[in-house]
């Protein structure tokens, strides 16, 4: 066996390794010698390295070409998911000088309640029994925070709550809400092939989820246009569905619906997004994460529109 194929399968297993390793819930490679994974919250570097860029580039691009996708000079960006719902993202050249950069997201495997997030220290006890109330009175929640700060996580806890005799539909880019609610269905979207044709959009996925007869639905994350769907949808119903967004205050997430609403259709006024957000969205709960502790920073209800702000009533602030 030659050098370079005894290199190409150390690479490849130093690959797999990483993808199988459950103690990590996200691996980043910026190039083939520096590698990082987050445990416990924490990222640290690790001493591993691939034998070179060439190498670990055509394991992505062999990796990705199943799924029929490509990625090169003129389309340096991809992103996939696989079948146990991690997503890896890669970018190549001429982007990054670092040959390629890859960014694995492993979805968590364990059933989240709210009781095991208060043992954890990531909402007080007085947090879960408000929440358990709002999701038994059907309120419409918005999580918000940046990135893993735990809205996935919040979201599959507060799921847990719902009436098993209640049917949730959840729309995801990835599988990554975990429940064991008996009457939950989801719902992936999926981007288009190297043709550029296939693809499906949480926005497709709401208008044909509307026709499915949910009692509930979930947004996995709101960012385009599917941001106007769902509220239409909670105009007209659905009540204590769910949804996250990336904001890093409760307001600013109010602010970024408002803007993704607006973007969505040029004819709609301001203040009808204003009264659709004031009709139909109850709490926003905001999370982050500090020192590799995720926690509820604060929950707001949305009151009113008055003089152009949102009337918020601070319920926790923590």
């Amino acid at each position: 066996m030659s050098l370079s194929a005894e290199n190409i399968i150390k690479d490849q297993e130093l690959f797999q390794h990483l993808l199988d390793d459950k103690s990590s819930s996200e691996v980043l490679i910026n190039g083939s010698s520096d590698l990082w994974v987050e445990c416990d919250g924490r990222l640290k570097k690790i001493d591993e390295q691939f034998s070179c860029q060439e190498n670990l580039i055509k394991i992505v691009r062999n990796l990705i070409h199943a799924f029929g996708r490509s990625i090169d000079s003129k389309n340096p960006f991809c992103n996939i998911s696989l079948s146990n719902g991690q997503r890896i993202h890669a970018v190549i050249h001429p982007v990054t000088d670092k040959g390629i950069l890859i960014s694995i997201r492993k979805p968590q495997q364990k059933i989240w309640r709210l009781r095991d997030l208060v043992d954890l220290g990531f909402m007080t006890e007085f947090q879960q029994n408000y929440l358990k109330e709002k999701i038994k009175h059907k309120k419409n929640i918005f999580i918000c925070g940046g990135t893993s700060s735990g809205k996935t996580t919040l979201l599959s806890a507060l799921v847990n709550e719902v009436s098993e005799f209640e049917r949730i539909l959840a729309l995801e880019d990835v599988r990554e809400i975990r429940t064991e609610h008996p009457h939950f269905i989801s719902l992936e979207s999926r981007a288009a092939n190297q043709e550029g044709i296939g693809e499906i959009s949480l926005d497709r996925l709401l208008v044909e989820a509307l026709r499915m007869r949910p009692d509930r639905i979930l947004l996995g994350e709101c960012r385009n246009q599917e941001a106007l769907s769902l509220l239409f949808a909670l105009n007209t119903g659905h009540n204590g569905s769910m949804a996250t967004i990336h904001a890093n205050s409760p307001r600013e997430a109010i602010g970024r619906l408002e803007a993704l609403a607006l973007s969505s259709r040029s004819n709609l006024s301001e203040g009808l997004v204003q009264k659709f957000i004031c009709g139909c969205v109850d709490l926003v709960i905001h999370l982050e994460k500090l020192h590799g502790r995720r926690s509820v920073q604060s929950i707001v209800e949305i009151k009113g529109y008055e003089e152009k702000n949102y009337l918020l009533k601070n319920v926790l602030n923590c």
